[in-house]
């Protein structure tokens, strides 16, 4: 009998944004060895069947893997018009964006590197970067929608545009350059999901780990470079930042352990955005305690490329701290 784990998942929510002409066999899941279906091929599926599951608790409809890769394609025209549509709300945007992401993260899970996956996070990248690009205080943007959105996704928003502010203070920041670090932030998780990302907290406090989640989360930055090292559509920029996202200043980090010397300026705006991130969700978006977050940055971060990077940081957000 063929299990749950040969289909995929779409989020309800995007389904009744996107997916007007959705004319795919759809199922529901009971467990991981029972689904049983609720619409056919032959025929769009139904608002009115998706709305009604929505409001029994049911997130996620699933599809055949084959059929997955058809739905993202038929997904990518619509997701350009209403990214871009001025007639989108940014609420709108922030949802679409979110529930996108989560299609990527199931398809390269899932299913590999493809092209059509491919061509849409290089959407979600460049809609993600406009996002924040257009709004006068991406936090307050990202907290006021927070419910909707996973941290995540909120992290790799927050990064890309830290990044881009930074990147500007050097007289080599390009346009370019901003897009290669949204890219990396979109993609340098990836490979792991919601558990996983919150076991690297964890593992930042120096605290015990099951040895198998310890050699996946230490592994996960190679292994995404590794998968994209072959893909030309991503920069070799792009990739030393997915690779060395959790590299640290005194050289403990992991997954190579490299010195500061051996850390990129790019990687070491990326690490300090990260860390920087890291802080706001901590104090839950607070601003009074700006100074107190950059300060430890400011003590953390005070050797070369990690100095300079934690100096722009300073130089885009401001601090009363003399």
């Amino acid at each position: 009998m063929t299990t749950a784990n040969a289909y995929c998942r779409i989020p309800v929510k995007l389904i009744l944004k996107l997916g007007d002409k959705f004319g795919y066999d759809a199922y529901l899941k009971l467990s991981d060895s029972k689904i049983i279906k609720i619409s056919h091929s032959n025929e769009p599926i139904k608002d009115a069947i998706v709305r009604y599951h929505e409001t029994k608790g049911v997130q996620d409809i699933y599809v055949t893997k084959e059929d997955y890769l058809k739905i993202i394609d038929g997904f990518k025209a619509q997701l350009t018009h209403k990214l871009f549509d001025p007639e989108t709300t940014a609420e709108d945007k922030v949802d679409i964006i979110e529930k996108c992401y989560s299609m990527i993260k199931e398809s390269l899970v899932s299913i590999g590197f493809n092209q059509d996956t491919i061509d849409m996070a290089k959407k979600i990248s460049e809609s993600s970067t406009r996002l924040v690009k257009e709004s006068q205080n991406v936090f307050t943007l990202l907290k006021k929608f927070s419910e909707n959105c996973e941290e995540e996704l909120k992290k790799s928003l927050i990064i890309g545009y830290l990044c881009s502010g930074m990147i500007e203070t050097f007289d080599w920041g390009t346009e370019t350059i901003k897009e290669k670090c949204s890219l990396a932030a979109l993609l340098c998780d990836v490979l792991l999901n919601s558990a996983q990302i919150k076991e690297i907290q964890i593992l930042s406090q120096s605290l015990p780990l099951k040895p198998e989640s310890l050699e996946k989360i230490n592994n996960h930055p190679q292994n995404v470079v590794q998968a994209l090292a072959n893909e030309d559509w991503i920069s070799k920029e792009s990739l030393v930042m997915i690779e060395q996202h959790h590299e640290e200043q005194s050289g403990k980090g992991f997954p190579m352990g490299l010195p500061h010397t051996r850390i990129s300026q790019l990687s070491a705006i990326f690490i300090v955005a990260m860390r920087f991130s890291d802080l706001l969700f901590e104090n839950n978006f607070n601003f009074r305690e700006k100074d107190k977050m950059l300060g430890a940055l400011r003590r953390k971060y005070n050797l070369g490329v990690f100095k300079k990077a934690t100096l722009s940081l300073i130089e885009i957000i401001g601090t009363n701290e003399s």
